[in-house]
């Protein structure tokens, strides 16, 4: 039921009295005081009304409605309706205000009250109304009410008692019962209907509560969550969802889940839907999700149904994480290690078809030790002349037995070293804690996992193997070690040299942007090295902000060529001596745009057209050519605008002289957070004010 809707006898009830005659006649009383109770809005309207009708009823008494509490067994003065100076004398006499009188009630008093007769209520009912108030106060209260008889009636309702009535009369007085009782039987159901709908008020503002929660969550979770109808168009997403896509929340409404995913997976994921429309869920499901600008993203997917009231499926609802970082990580392990994996796997199957040779050869009868003795000679034929190289050694890091292979790669005879402890041997000189620890690992966690070390041998020569240790077990216990490894030093010799020619081609490609830049020098004299000192400021920026050597090498490239563009304004407008005029500076301000067509069609490995674009755009949307505001600007562009406004302000122009450092660090501090990046600024002011940065030769970045 929610909150307001009606019950069906009291709606008789009200009907039934509405032809009601007699002002102030009970039954006209009862009608009134039902039409009020019917349109009251909480249980507080619902005991006042009650107490006034009653009022009426018994013109002279003092009328006390309670409230029960059935789990604590306590009573609370809800109403008090009564001659006045009756009341302020009442009050003055308990101190304190009787609606906040509240008190516990006897056993013997509570059968009383549920009998849902009007009657004086046993044990003394002072100790019913007035709880712990002192037996003084209470007879002065009975002498100044003049008072004979004091009776009482329980709202009684299904059985359960929910609170009192309560008639202080006059000895002139006398009450009639049976229209007092008919009223409180009434009273009780509307306060019963009261005391529900005040239930389900509450209940409903609950609910919306936790949907509000629900939906908060959703909205701020990290996995992508989404629901779609039985077509397949989205019915709701989360910001994750859109983030990953690059589509605005709108834009994904009534777009179909199935258009984003790759043709070779649409089969299998439709199939697999089509199994949660069955009622199924289904828990990691991979496949690809084109995003906007292009490219695919790997999604694993958890699934259920999403059914209506009447359990009819109608959707689905799905959760789905980016793993396209962990996918790609996977193949390259997979790759790095598969050589190495099928070696060893070889290796492990020889060894186990010797094994069971050697097991077919005990159980016959007719085999004589000279064959066993074969058989041993063989497995050690094998070891001796397999490519990978094999060491055993016991718990204690003893080398028992090193093969043909170990000797030749490290240049130790296996006299030399069987019998030592290898980490005296400084064979690892690098890695030999982390061999300790893997050994230990491998006791109570025997999965094989290789490892990548390096070997100092013989001659001093350091090297580099690839390999996996397994635990030797005899009779069920651990006594050793036995390692398989192969020669890597070919591989990481090739590495070296990629990273040597990459970093041939980092500088030719440094090389390059330099040139860019002396050739936007060359035709603006009065601004000659106005970029290189950018750059040298932004990079000791980015220094100061900590960002990692990568950023930086692409944060100073950027600002070597971030004027690139003027190479298309005239030359008379770049050294005109005085101010420019409003189309001019609309010249002026195509820069960035022209120095993004220059670039962007070089395959730079950082963002640098983009930070060319921007570097005149304002957290605050003021800046040009796009307007762009704080969270759209890259963070180059900001580091490069801050370190921009800075060395112009503090350098000479065709049109000015210089305005000086100190009032281009006020600049960048006055608008610290609303036109330029708050951290740049702090580093950029640190540098100058703390750390001694000098245009040229500043002791924290050097050229």
């Amino acid at each position: 039921m929610k909150p307001g809707q009606g019950h069906e006898s009291i709606e008789q009830l009200i009907e039934a009295s509405e032809g009601a005659e007699h002002t102030g006649t009970p039954m006209h009383i009862l009608s009134e005081m039902l039409i009020r109770l019917a349109n009251g809005s909480c249980c507080e309207d619902v005991y006042a009304i009650m107490g006034q009708a009653l009022r009426k009823m018994v013109p002279d008494s003092v009328v006390i409605i309670n409230s029960y509490d059935g789990t604590t067994g306590i009573m609370r003065v809800k109403a008090l309706e009564g001659v006045d100076p009756f009341i302020v004398k009442i009050t003055d006499l308990i101190g304190a205000h009787p609606l906040d009188i509240s008190f516990t009630i006897s056993d013997e008093a509570i059968a009383g009250l549920s009998s849902g007769k009007l009657e004086q209520v046993p044990g003394r009912l002072y100790d019913l109304t007035m709880g712990n108030i002192p037996r003084h106060i209470c007879t002065a209260i009975e002498h100044l009410l003049d008072l004979t008889d004091v009776r009482a009636i329980g709202l009684n309702d299904r059985g359960e008692l929910l609170g009192s009535a309560n008639f202080l009369v006059r000895k002139s007085n006398t009450l009639n019962r049976k229209v007092v009782e008919a009223f409180i039987k009434l009273s009780s159901i509307v306060l019963r209907k009261s005391m529900v709908d005040e239930a389900e008020r509450r209940s409903w503002q609950q609910n919306a509560e936790t949907v509000q929660t629900i939906n908060k969550f959703l909205q701020t979770s990290t996995d992508m969550i989404f629901s779609v109808d039985r077509d397949g168009r989205f019915l709701n997403t989360n910001n994750a969802l859109s983030k990953e896509l690059s589509y605005p929340g709108e834009e994904l409404e009534n777009r179909n889940l199935f258009e984003f995913i790759h043709p070779d997976d649409l089969d299998h994921t439709q199939g697999q839907i089509s199994r949660v429309f069955q009622g199924k869920i289904i828990q990691l499901m991979d496949y690809h999700l084109k995003t906007r600008k292009g490219p695919y993203i790997f999604v694993s997917m958890s699934a259920c149904p999403l059914a209506n009231t009447t359990g009819e499926v109608i959707g689905v609802l799905g959760i789905a994480r980016n793993i396209s970082g962990k996918k790609k990580q996977a193949e390259k392990l997979r790759y790095e290690y598969s050589t190495l994996e099928q070696q060893l796997a070889e290796q492990a199957r020889e060894l186990g078809q010797a094994n069971t040779r050697l097991k077919q050869e005990l159980k016959e009868r007719q085999i004589a030790q000279e064959e066993a003795s074969r058989a041993r000679k063989e497995v050690e034929y094998l070891l001796q002349s397999s490519p990978a190289i094999i060491c055993r050694s016991d718990l204690k890091t003893k080398v028992l037995y090193v093969n043909k292979r170990f000797e030749e790669f490290t240049g130790y005879s296996s006299e030399e070293v069987e019998g030592r402890y290898w980490p005296a041997l400084g064979l690892f000189p690098f890695d030999t804690g982390t061999l300790l620890r893997r050994m230990k690992e491998k006791l109570t966690n025997p999965s094989v996992k290789s490892m990548e070390v390096a070997v100092k041998c013989k001659n001093g020569e350091i090297k580099y193997v690839s390999g996996m240790g397994t635990v030797i077990f005899e009779k069920g216990r651990p006594i050793g070690f036995q390692v398989f490894a192969q020669d890597i030093s070919e591989r990481k010799d090739a590495e070296e040299r990629a990273d040597r020619s990459t970093g041939l081609l980092l500088k030719a490609l440094e090389d390059m942007v330099e040139a860019m830049a002396y050739t936007v020098e060359l035709r603006d004299p009065y601004t000659a090295g106005h970029q290189r000192r950018v750059a040298q400021l932004a990079f000791t920026i980015g220094a100061k902000l900590g960002l990692n050597d990568n950023l930086l090498v692409g944060i100073r490239l950027a600002g070597l060529v971030h004027d690139i563009g003027k190479i298309r304004v005239p030359a008379e407008i770049l050294t005109h001596p005085d101010g420019l005029t409003t189309a001019e500076m609309s010249i002026i301000r195509t820069h960035p745009t022209v120095g993004y067509e220059i670039v962007k069609n070089i395959a730079f490995p950082w963002p640098i057209a983009d930070a060319i674009l921007q570097h005149h755009e304002r957290l605050d949307g003021s800046g040009y050519p796009a307007g762009l505001k704080e969270k759209d600007i890259i963070l180059e562009a900001k580091i490069l605008a801050v370190a921009d406004v800075v060395e112009a302000m503090a350098s000479h122009r065709p049109y000015r002289p210089s305005l000086g450092i100190e009032k281009a660090l006020d600049e960048i501090k006055t608008n610290r957070g609303i036109l330029y990046d708050a951290g740049a600024v702090d580093c950029c002011v640190e540098l100058f004010e703390k750390s001694g940065f000098i245009f040229g030769h500043s002791p924290i970045a050097t050229y």
